[in-house]
């Protein structure tokens, strides 16, 4: 285990960004993460994340917006909204998260007992990992 020195400690506490770090010999970049925030990530670039890794509320929140959505995708106003779920029951329908994340904290539903999603057609279930294509370095410098 390498430990931070007070300098590096510092530049830690200074930047709010992504501490990256270049091996000077190889110039090879790192990024620093939290273990407990590694652990979690982990999981998830090794390809075994887990349903059992997702709260109770919301994997059953996310079960019955997975039931439902046939039904939502069917209306075409929906589509491209916004849903939120607290275990069986619909929270609601909205143009902004921000709406229903508002709508969930004056019922008292924590963060851990609802799931929101935009209504989208979708070939996974939410609660199976999708594979997201990365852009590669070529595609960065042409921004």
């Amino acid at each position: 285990m390498i430990e931070l020195t007070d300098e590096q400690r510092q530049a830690l506490q200074r930047t709010g960004e992504t501490p990256l770090f270049i091996d000077p010999r190889t110039k090879e970049t790192y990024v620093l993460v939290r273990a407990d925030l590694y652990e979690r990530v982990r999981r998830v670039l090794e390809g075994n994340s887990a349903v059992t890794d997702i709260p109770a509320g919301v994997h059953r929140s996310q079960e019955a917006f997975w039931r439902e959505l046939p039904g939502l995708l069917a209306d075409r106003k929906n589509h491209g909204r916004w849903v939120s779920y607290h275990g069986e029951e619909r929270v609601g329908i909205a143009r902004t998260d921000t709406e229903l994340i508002r709508a969930c904290a004056r019922r008292g539903i924590r963060d851990d007992a609802c799931y929101l999603a935009t209504i989208r057609p979708r070939a996974l279930p939410p609660w199976e990992p999708e594979e997201v294509e990365a852009l590669g370095a070529q595609h960065l410098e042409e921004d």
